[in-house]
């Protein structure tokens, strides 16, 4: 740019002004977040920075601007009034009063575990379940001469437990109890010349007679000594399972002179005498009867009870025989 100015003298020069843009640059505009769906504008094209928008324009924008969706505003209050209320429970929780003594409800400590296995005590019923296999052991080896340990399933340990209980509420037990003790020398007298075992008659008695509620258990115990001995004659008496196969047999009578009804069905299924000729087993292939069955597990019921009386609320001592 040139300026031409006249001197004081009358001559004339020329100043030469020089103007340097220093504006800086404008660097270009960054968009962060979403990307915008269309391109600036003129304005924006022509310098945003300078750019400011009139009052008109921005209410404008402000007017065209999307509104809070009222999905996002109810959850918002929704969560808000849930987080409340639960705050409130819970505080309700810790200040309510208890009866004296008694403490809030906190979690105990878990358990202190001194050994990698811990081992939890049996259940009740498995205690019981396992006295009443001993008893019954004991009980086989009165009514035979089988002084091996015997071994019952689980079946029929149950089976037996449960008479016990049903058997053990009789009111007319202990008096026939009492009656077996005090002629418990005839029996075995008498037992003894036939060759059986004088508690295999005596609870055989009391099975056939329910404890005495069907009958006089000491007259029941002198008549069946004959059937017993032409039973023992033909299954023999002197193992465990031969002495519960008889009791089972007694059910069908005393059969011929050399058969029986039960001996012919044994002979169709047994195949192995020293793991299929038992009671257990012959009843589960429908050989012995529900009827023989019964009576089996009604025999070692009383024997558990006679055995200890006293345990199963009796006032009677062990019947000894």
């Amino acid at each position: 740019m040139q300026e031409d100015r006249e001197n004081k003298d009358g001559s004339r020069s020329v100043r030469r002004i020089v103007v340097q843009d220093t504006t800086p640059a404008e660097s270009p505009r960054v968009v962060q977040g979403r990307r915008l769906a269309d391109p600036p504008g003129p304005r924006a094209a022509a310098g945003a920075a300078s750019y400011s928008a009139t009052p008109r324009e921005r209410g404008k924008k402000a007017a065209t601007q999307p509104p809070i969706g009222k999905t996002y505003l109810f959850a918002g209050l929704a969560a808000g009034v849930v987080g409340i209320a639960l705050i409130v429970t819970w505080a309700m929780g810790l200040f309510t009063p208890r009866p004296h003594g008694q403490t809030a409800n906190v979690a105990p400590p878990a358990p202190v575990v001194t050994s990698a296995i811990a081992s939890s005590p049996p259940s009740a019923q498995t205690s019981e379940l396992t006295a009443t296999e001993t008893a019954a052991r004991e009980v086989i080896r009165r009514i035979s001469r089988d002084s091996k340990p015997y071994s019952f399933s689980e079946r029929a340990i149950q089976d037996i437990q449960t008479r016990v209980h049903e058997r053990s509420e009789s009111p007319y037990l202990g008096d026939s109890l009492h009656k077996l003790q005090q002629g418990s020398e005839a029996i075995s007298t008498r037992a003894s010349k036939e060759g059986l075992q004088p508690s295999l008659v005596a609870l055989l008695a009391l099975a056939l007679t329910k404890g005495g509620q069907a009958g006089d258990s000491l007259d029941k115990a002198a008549s069946v000594v004959p059937s017993l001995a032409s039973l023992n004659r033909m299954f023999g008496s002197s193992e465990a399972d031969s002495s519960l196969i008889l009791i089972a047999a007694f059910r069908e009578g005393v059969g011929t002179h050399r058969s029986h009804p039960l001996l012919r069905r044994m002979k169709t299924v047994v195949s192995n005498p020293l793991t299929d000729r038992n009671v257990w087993y012959l009843h589960d292939q429908n050989v012995v009867s529900n009827d023989g069955y019964d009576l089996v597990v009604d025999v070692l019921a009383y024997g558990v009870i006679a055995r200890n009386p006293r345990e199963f609320g009796l006032d009677n001592d062990p019947l000894n025989l």
